[in-house]
């Protein structure tokens, strides 16, 4: 009998399994490379937020934080750091045998005593009542002996005793030292002063009783780690006010200072009140930055410059581009070859005879046109935001016009907007000349704003550029009046070149101006790009 036939279905063959291994080698490629591009911002950033502790241990994660904001009196701000230090004083004697005689009372502290380098013990001078005592240090020649839980010995010489208070101990506010006695195994003694004791930093006052007192200044918390090393080796710096020592004596510091003026809303700004504070951490580093070394006017000067030339450029650069892509002229298409062919020019080549036509300009404007601005000013007066126009207004040199007029003109700006006018359909050019449009109308009134993408990538090119530039504003410019943010980065590197942290903070804040317009300009910087050039 013929065998029946299976009516249940056959499984379905299952597909082999494809490793893409050549597109997962491309995307872990270009993830690397992703990465490898981005590791010296991220590094730029971090460092910036180091201290130089930080730095030296090789660590990759700051670990302070990231701001603070201490208020500091005016008092505080005027007062010499060499009060916030420990309270220290030093004496000479000579002998074996050394008594120091302080009160005790209610508000004693404890004081850190040296012979010789050598710390003997602490001296606490809190009591419940008020009394005198000393502090014996007893030793003969090659004879040990035990005072005060130490083992000294002190032969007949000269000694050197030093006595510091110690905030961080005490359980009292203030400290009071009335003398000390020295004296030689043959009884005689000499005895030292209040005035012969040496007060080399701290704050120690004498008393009308004619004793030492030193009171628990403790050292501001935003000098702790950085700089109480630092003044303590330093008598110049103990002797600044600490609002100096912060805005300009700061080689490793991290903390920066800046004002503010509070109003109370609703009153008279005579009732007004002024707070001052510090900057503490990973921020102080920008604030500094940014008050010191003109960096701050460097910026505003970029930032003019950049503006102007975007302006200029990017005007010029669309006018001539339609001419190129739109009207026709005998010779257009050799003109724009030539013009084309500058591109392969190299910028140093054409400086120095830029530099001489911007001199020779620079001449005839102060020769000529300086009388004029001169007359303009005794009319207008001072003009806000603009000052009072005069001869030195015609300049070229060291003034804005040498920083922007030779850049009016771009050679790839013309050519990117040029590819990307000839796109739009001739259809628009009828229909406009049927309206009554002529060519300067249908540029602003319909060419631009359908090449929204083109021109935003030009300014951001342009924008870049400028901001960037360095060697023709070092010859062009001779004071800090008109210099950009790139010559302040060159000539901030050359000045706080040990301090890393702070020349990544001052590279974060030049970089920082090209970022924010790339990402409000991103969108269109892509799409004028990918279009540029494509017809249809």
């Amino acid at each position: 009998m013929a065998k029946a036939l299976s009516t249940r279905p056959q499984a379905a063959a299952r597909p082999e399994l494809h490793l893409p291994v050549f597109r997962i080698l491309v995307y872990v490629f270009l993830t690397l490379g992703a990465i490898l591009f981005v590791s010296p911002f991220v590094w730029m950033i971090t460092t910036s937020m180091m201290t130089p502790g930080e730095i030296a241990a090789r660590k990759f994660i700051p670990g302070g934080k990231l701001a603070g904001l201490d208020p500091v009196t005016e008092v505080d701000w005027e007062r010499p750091l060499r009060e916030f230090l420990p309270p220290r004083i030093e004496a000479e004697f000579r002998g074996n045998h050394f008594e120091l005689a302080y009160m005790a009372h209610a508000e004693g502290g404890t004081v850190n005593v040296w012979i010789d380098g050598q710390v003997l013990g602490v001296v606490d001078t809190y009591s419940d009542t008020t009394e005198t005592r000393t502090f014996a240090i007893d030793a003969y020649p090659d004879v040990p002996t035990f005072s005060l839980n130490q083992s000294v010995q002190l032969a007949d010489t000269q000694h050197q005793v030093e006595l510091e208070y110690t905030s961080e101990q005490s359980r009292g506010a203030v400290v009071w030292m009335l003398g000390a006695t020295a004296s030689r195994p043959d009884g005689t003694e000499t005895t030292l002063n209040v005035t012969d004791f040496d007060l080399p930093y701290g704050e120690w006052k004498i008393q009308d009783d004619g004793s030492i007192a030193a009171t628990a200044r403790g050292f501001p918390t935003y000098l702790q780690r950085c700089c109480r090393d630092l003044i303590g080796r330093s008598s110049r710096l103990q002797s600044m006010p600490l609002g100096e020592f912060i805005r300009l004596e700061r080689p490793s510091g991290s903390h920066s200072t800046f004002t503010t003026d509070f109003i109370p809303l609703g009153l008279n700004t005579t009732l007004g009140f002024s707070e001052r504070y510090v900057v503490t951490g990973s921020l102080s580093h920008y604030v500094k930055v940014w008050g010191d070394s003109n960096f701050s006017e460097y910026f505003v000067n970029s930032t003019i410059i950049s503006i102007l030339t975007v302006i200029v450029q990017t005007l010029f650069s669309i006018m001539a581009a339609y001419a190129f892509a739109r009207m026709q002229f005998p010779g257009r298409d050799l003109v724009f070859i030539i013009f084309l062919m500058t591109l392969f020019v190299p910028a140093m080549v054409i400086i120095i005879p830029n530099l001489l036509t911007v001199t020779m300009l620079d001449r005839w404007s102060v020769r000529t046109l300086g009388p004029i601005f001169d007359s303009i000013g005794d009319i207008t007066g001072t003009i806000p935001l603009l000052g009072r126009p005069n001869a030195a207004s015609a300049k070229w040199l060291d003034n804005w016009p040498a920083l922007v007029w030779p850049f009016a003109a771009s050679t790839f700006s013309v050519f990117l907007l040029r590819q990307f006018f000839i796109q739009i359909p001739s259809e628009l050019w009828d229909a406009a000349q049927i309206d009554g449009a002529g060519h300067l109308l249908f540029l602003f009134r319909i060419v631009v704003p359908i090449s929204k993408a083109a021109i935003t990538t030009v300014v951001l090119f342009t924008f870049i550029g400028t901001w960037d530039a360095l060697e023709w504003p070092i010859l062009v410019t001779t004071s800090d009046s008109w210099r950009p943010i790139a010559y302040g980065l060159y000539n901030f590197r050359n000045s706080e070149g040990n301090d890393p942290q702070l020349l990544m903070a001052a590279s974060m804040i030049a970089l920082l101006p090209i970022v924010v317009v790339y990402l409000l300009a991103q969108r269109q910087f892509t799409e004028g790009i990918a279009t540029t050039g494509l017809k249809g």
